[in-house]
Formats: structure tokens, C-alpha cells, sequence
């Protein structure tokens, strides 16, 4: 490597969470210590979320098919059915949404007061 100044970037998944700059020195050694990641939005409060926030849609139902599939692929699991803030699971939420297929699916929200 080069001496010279760098841009450094940290990446959650395809999600940029942080950039800096680092600086390579002639026949050094740099040790970068712990790295604060404040730019995370999992860390931001929020009324809900489906799934966390990483900049890919992979938790999502056929999330893990998605870079080698088709969406009719056999190995899908159906791409219909409803989504319950609260109770439901990222990959109970398709990773895509068609009007002519999963278009009716109902995001449910249930509130709960004290």
C-alpha cells in the first residue's frame, strides 16, 4: 500500500455506516482501534420496522433467493399473505410486492396503551 490518506468506508451489509479517513505511513503499521458506529439507523427509535435496517432486503420472505432466482422460481414460497406489526417476522413480509400478485396483503398494526 501506498503512503498516503485514504477514505475509509464500514458497510453493514450493502448499508454505508460510517466514513472516515485513514492514513498509511511508510513501512508502518496502523492499528485502528474500535471504530463508534453512531450512523446506524437500527440504532434510531422508531414507532416499528420490518426487519433491520441494512441496506438489502435478504431477511425478507425469498430474501435469500434473490440474487440467483427468478420470483416464479419453484423454491419461492408463496408471495401472498398478511403482516402484523408487532407479532410478525421480517420474512413474513415478501421482499417484493406486485400489484397483480401480493398487492392486497394487509399491514396490520394492533396499539396497546396502559
Amino acid at each position: 500500500m501506498l503512503p498516503e490518506t485514504y477514505n475509509m468506508k464500514i458497510y453493514k451489509n450493502e448499508l454505508s455506516v460510517w466514513m472516515g479517513s485513514v492514513t498509511a505511513t511508510a513501512e508502518g503499521v496502523k492499528i485502528l482501534n474500535t471504530i463508534s458506529i453512531k450512523d446506524d439507523p437500527s440504532n434510531t427509535n422508531s414507532i416499528w420496522r420490518i426487519g433491520d435496517w441494512d441496506g438489502t432486503p435478504l431477511e425478507f420472505k425469498n430474501g435469500n433467493l434473490m440474487t440467483y432466482a427468478h420470483p416464479s422460481d419453484s423454491r419461492a414460497k408463496s408471495w401472498k399473505g398478511n403482516y402484523t406489526v408487532g407479532t410478525s417476522k421480517a420474512s413474513d413480509f415478501p421482499r417484493y410486492q406486485w400489484k397483480d400478485v401480493n398487492n392486497d396483503i394487509l399491514k396490520q398494526n394492533y396499539c396497546y396503551w396502559n
